[in-house]
Order: C-alpha cells, then structure tokens, then sequence
C-alpha cells in the first residue's frame, strides 16, 4: 500500500488532537487510523537532551527496522489484519496503524505494555546445528509441524521451558555440526543483530582505462560472506506471554572460488575473472512462547543436509 503513508499525513494533518493520536477514516467504515510513538519506548536518558519534535535520538532504530517491528507486530494484532488493514513505519518515529477499533485496541494493550517494561530485558540463546537427513528424520522431524513459507519448505514447533533440555540434548548428540551464537539481548520491540562471517575478496570484474595508446585493467574487487547472521525481535505480551521474532541465514561460499580467463578489449593477454557459487538457507519464525520456553526450526540445505535453530528467551532478573 504505498499510498498509505501521504493518506495518513493527510488525515493526521487535518486533525486538531494529535495528543489523542487516533483518527477515523472518513469512509463510514468504522476504521480507525492509530499513531504509535516509538520515542516511547526509549530510555528517558537517551532522549533527555532530545525535546525536539521528530527529532531522533541516537538509538532510535533505522528506517527498516522500525518496519520489522511494524512487521512482528502485526502478527499478534487480534483479530488479524485483513485485507485493508495495514501497519508501517513512518517518519522514522512513529508505527502506523490502519484498522478496526478491535485491533487498534489489540495492538495499544501489546504497545502500552511494552512501554511499561522498557526497561526490561530479554535473552535470546540461539545453537545451530547440522544433522543429515536420516538423523533429523529419526531425531527431530517426528516433533516438529512442516510449513511452506515463500516457496520453501520448512519444519517448526515451540517446546516449553521443561521439554526443552532434552530436545537439546537429544540434537546435540545426533548432530555432524554444532555451533552455539552469542546470547542476544533486547528490550521490547528493539532488534538485535549478530553475525558471524568469513570474508573472501575477489575480482569480479575490470575496469578499462586509455592512456595514449595503452590500455590499462584496473581489477574491481568485490567481497563474498559465508557463515550467519541472527535477527532478533521479542517483547512482553500482555498475558504474560513473550512474542519473539527470529530470523537465521546461513550462507556458504563454494571454495575455492571458481575462476575464468577473458579477453579485454586493447589487452594482448587474458584477464581472469571470479564469479562465486553461493548456497543459503534461512529459517524465519514469530511465536509466542513461555518465559524459558524454546522454538524449534528446521530446513534441508542444498547438499540434503538439515540447518536446525535452536532458539530459547528468558526475562533476566524475573
């Protein structure tokens, strides 16, 4: 809906209590449009030598980040978003949202609650591991739901907190691979990234220079990753419940980089180039879970192999 955002100022505009922060769509629906400020859920020293209007302070999350937040947020919105129904981020501050006085209200309980526990934190443990298919199938794939998501096919479940140790354990034991990530820690509705890479150089092209009667290739160097990287978004729900976003990619980097000689255009000799093979899986979930409670996702790499997540959340100090 990208002309959501001009239809908000406008309405947001011709408003004269923007204190209240809502309004209603002038269609006869019912709908309302409800302004989320995201200064809110700051801590007061980050923002106390910030009174400006609109002006953010140094922690305030970027653009796409801010749409994450929107986005794991619309997911426990009741009753769901509809066709019509729509919430953005806007102007970098503020979550939008477009919809019916139940969901403007679903959604300010899971808002004013989060604002109420800012300070709050919570630690998100993820442990990757790899299993081939007769382990994962005899180990885990029993347990866990299959679900298609983007054309990919993909093995998910929540364990509570008392069922988790042994799932780990049992994966653990059964895994070729396993690698444990940093602990993450986050406020409500604040993201966290962690990423683990290996960075290879290569020369992916030339750029061709005339000098009188010379050409010159000068090589284009590019840079390839393979290795994870780990999204995290969690926050307190109001029934005591934790919803918790995690998105996992991994990438690997076929080694060594394949390489091939062309002819340059002026250059008597062949330049040789690098063009990369890259294989990657990812593993993206939003659940609601018990403090200590774990979500299990899983899905088959390009060799036939499993990527399994392991991911747990816990309150501190609770």
């Amino acid at each position: 809906m990208k002309a959501m955002a001009p239809m908000m100022l406008a309405l947001i505009g011709g408003s004269t209590t923007l204190a209240a922060q809502k309004v209603p769509l002038p269609d006869g629906s019912g709908r309302l449009v409800q302004l989320f400020d995201m200064h809110k859920l700051q801590d007061p020293a980050d923002v106390a030598d910030k009174p400006q209007l609109g002006l953010l302070p140094a922690s305030a999350p970027a653009p796409d980040q801010l749409q994450a937040v929107a986005d794991m947020l619309a997911r426990f919105v009741e009753p769901p978003l509809a066709p019509g129904d729509d919430l953005r981020a806007l102007g970098g501050r503020w979550l939008v949202l477009l919809g019916s006085p139940a969901q403007i209200a679903s959604a300010d309980r899971i808002f004013q609650t989060a604002i109420e526990r800012k300070l709050r934190l919570i630690d998100v443990q993820a442990k990757f591991f790899e299993l081939t298919e007769k382990d994962f199938t005899a180990t885990l794939k029993p347990r866990l739901v299959q679900v298609e998501r983007d054309k990919q096919i993909a093995y998910e479940m929540v364990f509570e907190s008392k069922d988790a140790p042994a799932i780990v354990a049992a994966v653990s034991k059964a895994a070729a691979m396993q690698l444990d990530a940093p602990r993450l820690t986050v406020r409500p509705l604040q993201r966290a990234t962690m990423s683990m890479h290996n960075q290879t150089a290569y020369v992916k092209d030339f750029e061709m220079t005339r000098v009188g009667d010379t050409v010159i290739a000068d090589p284009i160097v590019d840079i390839v990753w393979d290795g994870h990287q780990t999204e995290v978004l969690a926050t307190f729900l109001p029934d005591g419940m934790l919803g918790v976003s995690c998105e996992v990619t991994f990438q690997e980097v076929q080694k060594p980089i394949a390489t091939f000689n062309t002819t340059m255009p002026g250059m008597k000799l062949p330049a040789t180039i690098q063009l990369p093979r890259v294989s990657g899986t990812r593993l993206k979930q939003v659940a609601v879970i018990g403090d200590g409670a774990m979500v299990a996702l899983a899905s088959q790499k390009v060799d036939g192999s499993f990527l399994v997540a392991l991911v747990t959340a816990n309150v501190q100090g609770r």
